[in-house]
């Protein structure tokens, strides 16, 4: 992973000369079922001083662990990505003492068009912090890969897909619409070469999420608002071939096994974004409105947090749960979101303002032409194609539906 820093300066008025203004990017690839670029607009746009400010005084609690109570799932840390193997491997148990491999192919799906890509800036390398390089209460869960970001006392963590996102997998352009077999154990790395599509972008639950965590002894922080800017945008026309692993696989004698998918996951500030349908592009971007909030260390239990402005007490950290309505446009989409709080300068005055941007991976968004599933291999045509036998282990496949 790579970061990068650049100055913004703000637009408004009011702000201009008057507040500190650092972005961080990161381009996590490649992606798989669960997981920043400075935005071209100013990010003084969405800066308003607010008033009121609430406080919360939750324990860091390292990087927030979220309870996910997935069917047949191991627990999972919300930084790493849903590992459908779990959900879907332990469907295999009984299948494990029968004896199949090889598929064939027939029609083809439609090769996928070249779309034009969106230029980016060029930004300058700046270091970022891996988790082992942060001390004191921030310090982050071993489980974690990073990288955070610095802002002052204040650490970020990437803007990744909570939990519950389930994002699914694009087969490669001209795969045969026949059976496919699975390679791997890990089926969330099937197809690594796919960005994650049609991921659940909708809070509380699923969506985006990051933590903001205070690491300083003595003073408190505030974090007032969280903006969400379309960083990139490259348009498709490709008929879409997408298996989601929650869908399952198919594998001898049958019947299709399905995971289960559910689970948990809870944050302290609920927010949303809504694009416009239509008529946006890079750099459009929005405010999120508050939908709610939570308890990320207790979720269901103990007092909610408030909403934002929120005050960040020393050595104490928020969970950050983002939904979003993007655009109707199908194509692949990279979203950057703004975390804007007081000035992280020591020597501040009052009313200035720190604005770090954190860029998520980049995700596709389009009508699926085809879908794939293990349900799809139960059609006559799809049985026809595959070895009878039973294997051992289990040889797994995916179909299409139609």
């Amino acid at each position: 992973m790579a970061a990068s820093w650049y100055a913004v300066q703000p637009s408004l008025p009011d702000l201009i000369d008057s507040s500190t203004t650092l972005c961080v990017g990161a381009m996590i690839l490649p992606h798989a079922v669960v997981s920043g670029r400075c935005p071209r607009h100013s990010p003084g746009r969405c800066l308003s001083p607010a008033v009121g400010v609430s406080h919360v005084t939750r324990p860091a609690g390292r990087s927030l662990v979220n309870t996910v109570r997935a069917l047949g799932m191991p627990h999972l840390h919300r930084r790493r990505r849903p590992a459908p193997t779990a959900l879907l491997m332990c469907a295999l148990l009984p299948l494990l003492a029968l004896a199949g491999c090889g598929a064939n192919s027939s029609a083809r799906a439609s090769e996928a068009a070249t779309p034009s890509a969106t230029p980016t800036p060029t930004r300058a390398p700046m270091p970022t912090l891996a988790p082992g390089q942060i001390t004191g209460p921030c310090a982050s869960d071993p489980h974690n890969t990073g990288p955070y970001y610095p802002l002052g006392d204040l650490v970020v963590s990437p803007a990744e897909f909570t939990n519950l996102a389930y994002p699914s997998q694009q087969l490669p352009a001209g795969t045969p619409l026949a059976p496919v077999k699975l390679t791997t154990d890990d089926l969330g790395h099937e197809f690594p070469a796919s960005p994650p599509v049609n991921p659940r972008l909708q809070e509380p639950g699923a969506g985006y999420a990051f933590s903001v965590c205070n690491n300083s002894t003595s003073r408190s922080h505030v974090l007032r608002s969280v903006g969400v800017t379309i960083e990139s945008f490259t348009p498709s026309t490709a008929q879409l071939s997408a298996w989601a692993p929650c869908d399952g696989f198919y594998a001898r004698p049958g019947p299709a096994t399905f995971g289960g998918c559910g689970g948990s996951f809870a944050a302290d500030e609920y927010l949303h974004a809504t694009f416009a349908a239509s008529g946006v592009g890079p750099g459009s971007f929005v405010e999120a409105a508050q939908t709610g909030t939570g308890n990320a260390q207790e979720p269901g239990t103990g007092a909610k947090a408030p909403p934002l402005p929120v005050n960040i007490a020393p050595g104490k950290s928020i969970e950050v749960n983002v939904g979003v309505t993007p655009p109707t446009a199908p194509g692949t989409y990279g979203f950057g979101f703004t975390i804007v709080v007081d000035s992280v300068d020591p020597g501040a005055a009052p009313g200035q303002f720190s604005t770090m941007v954190v860029e998520a991976e980049p995700i596709l968004l389009a009508p699926v032409a085809h879908k794939w599933s293990g349900k799809g291999c139960e059609r006559p045509a799809m049985l026809t194609q595959m070895p009878p036998e039973a294997t051992n282990p289990p040889t797994m496949y995916v179909c299409p539906e139609s």
